[in-house]
């Protein structure tokens, strides 16, 4: 069965093809519909223990898997990094003031409009980034597309928030962040680093602190192994 979904005039298709892959990784019926709502509006009544407490956090626990494991192949450690990002950034959504900044950050992950989202693009904003870059933001959008039918240049802004689609786009910023590169001006070569995600939890807090949050970040490593306000 294919799904077709209608925001604002615009049409995305999710093949069926996330079915089997979804319920691999525990997500029933109710949960895949409030993972795919905007929390920037109005949340159905039915909908709204997701976005609270204990739902919430199993709900992106499992969307973190999904994506990270199951759409993009990670090993283990990798769903967990983000997990524990999503804790810190909006204490699994949950922070109050998590969708009340939509011009400037999107969701769960704080996506920043003028960093995060410039770098990996939406639709109408091609990715800011150099050509290796963006060759790697579209393996990773046609990887999205392969596995669960969502074209990502097709999401417009306002429907970043959604849980599943703030997910995917955390994802792939974090692809981009492991990667840095210098430039030689005189030859017009490209070397690309790679920052791979530490396995422990005092790697992954230095990480984030210095490859997520920067280092003029508000946050801390402090903040990231133990979340102030948050106790879920």
């Amino acid at each position: 069965m294919n799904v077709i979904l209608n925001f604002s005039g615009f049409v995305l298709n999710e093949s069926s093809q996330n079915d089997s892959l979804r319920k691999k990784y525990g997500i029933t019926d109710e949960e895949w519909e409030a993972c795919r709502i905007n929390p920037e509006g109005n949340i159905p009544n039915n909908l709204k223990q997701y976005f609270e407490g204990e739902k919430s956090k199993n709900l992106i626990s499992k969307l973190c898997k999904y994506v990270s494991t199951g759409v993009f192949g990670d090993p283990a450690h990798m769903a967990t990094f983000m997990e524990r990002v999503a804790k810190v950034e909006s204490c699994y959504g949950t922070n109050p003031s998590t969708y009340k900044r939509s011009s400037f950050t999107k969701g769960i992950f704080q996506l920043d409009k003028a960093s995060a989202l410039a770098t990996i693009g939406y639709q109408g904003k091609q990715p800011d980034a150099n050509e290796k870059l963006k060759k790697y933001i579209q393996e990773c959008r046609s990887i999205v597309k392969s596995k669960i039918g969502l074209s990502w240049d097709a999401v417009p802004y306002s429907s970043i928030a959604k849980p599943l689609y703030n997910v995917i786009g955390a994802r792939i910023f974090i692809g981009t962040r492991i990667r840095s590169y210098s430039y030689d001006k005189s030859t017009g070569v490209i070397t690309e680093f790679k920052h791979p995600i530490p396995t422990d939890l005092n790697g992954q807090a230095k990480w984030w602190k210095s490859r997520y949050n920067t280092k003029s970040g508000g946050g801390s490593e402090a903040s990231f192994k133990n979340p102030p306000g948050c106790r879920l």
